[in-house]
């Protein structure tokens, strides 16, 4: 009797260092794919920061465009001006200097007359 209860204590002893070797073998398991979740987690928090990142950058950089676009139509519209002005003054100039002409042919005209 005492050498079943030593064989069943023997069995036991085997089954319990089985199980305990599976249980370790499952805790070194899980706690790899603990580290290597974490390690995901950590590499998509850092592609989430860079995204997001670059996306202020993007929003930051279109806001600027935005605003050298407004000055550029506002510069655009003060030349558009100018140039306008400046057509009428020649405009003028050339009706002006058209106008004298004009008189001074009819003075030299009437000089010759008077001759």
């Amino acid at each position: 009797q005492e050498k079943a209860l030593q064989k069943q204590k023997e069995s036991l002893q085997s089954e319990l260092d089985s199980q305990q070797q599976r249980l370790h073998d499952e805790v070194v398991s899980h706690q790899a794919t603990k580290q290597k979740l974490s390690e995901e987690l950590t590499s998509l928090q850092l592609r989430f920061e860079t995204s997001e990142a670059y996306g202020h950058q993007v929003a930051a950089d279109l806001e600027r465009s935005s605003r050298e676009i407004a000055e550029l139509k506002q510069h655009r519209e003060k030349l558009t001006q100018q140039l306008d002005t400046w057509v009428e003054v020649k405009r003028k100039e050339e009706a002006l200097r058209r106008e004298a002409d004009a008189q001074a042919s009819r003075a030299e005209k009437e000089r010759t007359r008077a001759s």
